[in-house]
């Protein structure tokens, strides 16, 4: 009986991390393609922003299901499409049901491009206004090990419209300072 309860724990734990394992790649949206900055600040010349949208995790990806659509709070901005990089193919758009197939096996470790969306923008936009990819009916990525095998994507790491020192990303945010001279810095090491 011993064996019997250790091997179904056994087992059960083996299929808890194997679960686990695919349901830590997540979608994260930056402002930019390097991955730098976490918040689009308005107001911009020219007015066209894209927000850069990305695949990070430890398991390697043929495709992505999610939609990231414009929040309220972004007043004035208006969706004007999305890109992607040569090879990938979509179906629907990043507002409602956003597919997008790679092509081929991209590494998720390094931080898969996935593509950019187009808003045309009017600096209206509310203070700590967040962009966020969600479910689309499923908020799912396609590993590479079985091209139709689909599992669950983690929570995403959002974009900050206008943030300030209150809202979670600071990439966007100038600090304050004030004039100071080498004798008052030195000062606050004695």
């Amino acid at each position: 009986m011993k064996t019997v309860l250790s091997l179904t724990l056994l087992t059960a734990f083996g299929v808890l991390t194997a679960a686990s394992a695919f349901a830590q790649d997540r979608i994260e949206l930056y402002a930019d393609v390097n991955r730098t900055s976490c918040a689009i600040s308005e107001p911009l010349s020219p007015p066209i922003v894209q927000v850069h949208v990305f695949l990070v995790g430890p398991t390697d990806a043929t495709g992505v299901r999610f939609k990231a659509p414009k929040p309220d709070c972004w007043v004035g901005a208006t969706y004007l499409g999305d890109l992607l990089p040569t090879g990938y193919g979509m179906i629907g758009n990043s507002q409602t049901d956003w597919s997008v197939a790679f092509g081929r096996c991209v590494s998720a470790t390094a931080g898969a491009y996935v593509g950019a969306i187009s808003y045309l923008i009017s600096n209206q936009a509310q203070a700590c206004c967040e962009v966020t990819a969600v479910p689309a009916g499923q908020f799912v990525f396609t590993d590479c090990s079985d091209r139709f095998a689909e599992h669950p994507l983690e929570a995403t790491k959002t974009i900050v419209i206008n943030a300030n020192e209150t809202c979670g990303c600071q990439s966007g945010v100038l600090t304050a300072t004030l004039p100071s001279t080498w004798g008052q810095v030195k000062a606050l090491y004695r």
